[in-house]
């Protein structure tokens, strides 16, 4: 209660009261209201800390609804119902978002709502380990009175409901009628915060940074953003092609240099040498730690020296999803790739102990061993 000067709009004298009302609160039941309460959380809520549950490295997340809703409204409509935010490990800092370009719905079910996105610079996310990027998906605040109903401006975003969840009368029942709201629980947070009139709550509503949407504001989820392999990012696709190309020249390298080798005779060490760095660089991206997406493209090639020659195995390929650990899931390097060159070493060394076992068949029945076909021969075996 505020009591004022007469004759001075300056001059006013609060007064705290408290209402006491005796009796207690209708029933629910009794107003002829059933009430049916709908949320929504992101693939990685605050509860939930699993990776699998992390924006993946091909930038897919979604939300799912706690009871059926008509998600093609929703995603019709998403900017009117969420904001979506990206904030990096320099936020605290910088207090700056990162952009986010674009979303596509890509699978959608009753209750599920797979998602795209698209990130500006999606290689400079993910890249620490103890400190993480976080996407956040915020319900707008002001789209919700404090009952969980929808606000009288925004009564059209009720199409998000299924008809049979609309305020309708139940069943062979016509003393209730069902109300569906939206995180009900956290809207009325506001309104008793709002209708509280004890002293200190009293004191608060006159300071100027009371927030009136205070709760309303917390429902939101967020996630941590995984290392992004995005390849329709120009500089990411790019990376990719050079990659290719390198493979196909480092191969070819490699046979010319033992063809040139061979027919010289003068030893394969150079050979052997040039193999052993290109596999001491093919370890490099599988380290504990972090490389910007694209470098691992560039590391790739090195692969061919551990027989690694294909993109995709062609054996153990219900492995292809089985990792080591997180280093060798971002070099792409599955366990049915390994398996698969294991395979191939395999098959050389059992090619060349055959050659040799022919080969030195064919000089010991050779009879002029003298000859020049001995010794040619002869200088292979030795």
């Amino acid at each position: 209660m505020i009591v004022k000067e007469k004759n001075s709009d300056v001059i006013v004298y609060p007064y705290y009261c408290k209402v006491i009302i005796d009796g207690e609160p209708p029933k629910e039941e009794a107003v002829g209201y059933v009430y049916k309460d709908i949320e929504w959380h992101i693939f990685g809520h605050p509860e939930v800390t699993k990776k699998e549950h992390w924006v993946d490295a091909n930038s897919r997340t979604g939300i799912f609804w706690t009871a059926p809703v008509n998600t093609q409204f929703i995603a019709e409509n998403f900017d009117d119902f969420f904001d979506i935010n990206i904030r990096n490990v320099s936020f605290r800092e910088l207090k700056v978002e990162a952009q986010l370009l674009d979303y596509e719905f890509t699978w959608m079910n009753e209750t599920h709502m797979n998602m795209t996105l698209t990130f500006f610079e999606p290689y400079m996310l993910g890249l620490l380990v103890k400190k993480s990027d976080r996407l956040y998906i915020k319900m707008k605040y002001d789209i919700l009175d404090t009952t969980g109903r929808f606000e009288n401006d925004h009564k059209r975003l009720e199409g998000m409901f299924k008809k049979e969840d609309l305020d309708c009368e139940l069943c062979r029942n016509r003393d209730q009628q069902l109300t569906t709201t939206v995180h009900k629980a956290d809207c009325e947070k506001d309104a008793r915060e709002k209708d509280d009139g004890d002293d200190a709550t009293g004191r608060r509503l006159q300071e100027a940074t009371f927030d009136p949407h205070a709760n309303r504001k917390k429902i939101f989820g967020y996630t941590r953003i995984d290392l992004q392999f995005d390849f329709r990012n120009e500089l990411m696709a790019y990376w990719r092609q050079l990659a290719i190309q390198t493979y196909w020249y480092l191969l070819g390298v490699i046979v010319l240099q033992f063809a040139m080798l061979a027919l010289r005779q003068v030893g394969f060490l150079p050979l052997w040498t040039l193999i052993e760095y290109m596999q001491l660089c093919a370890f490099i991206p599988l380290y504990n730690f972090k490389m910007i997406p694209y470098l691992y493209d560039a590391f790739k090639p090195f692969l061919v020296s551990h027989l690694v020659l294909t993109n995709e195995a062609f054996i153990l390929k219900e492995l292809e999803d089985d990792y080591f650990e997180d280093t060798y899931r971002y070099f792409w390097l599955n366990t049915a790739k390994l398996g698969q060159a294991l395979a191939m070493m395999v098959a050389l060394f059992a090619l060349t102990i055959a050659v040799n076992i022919v080969i030195g068949v064919v000089y010991c029945a050779t009879p002029n061993k003298k000859g020049r076909c001995g010794q040619t021969l002869g200088g292979i075996l030795s």
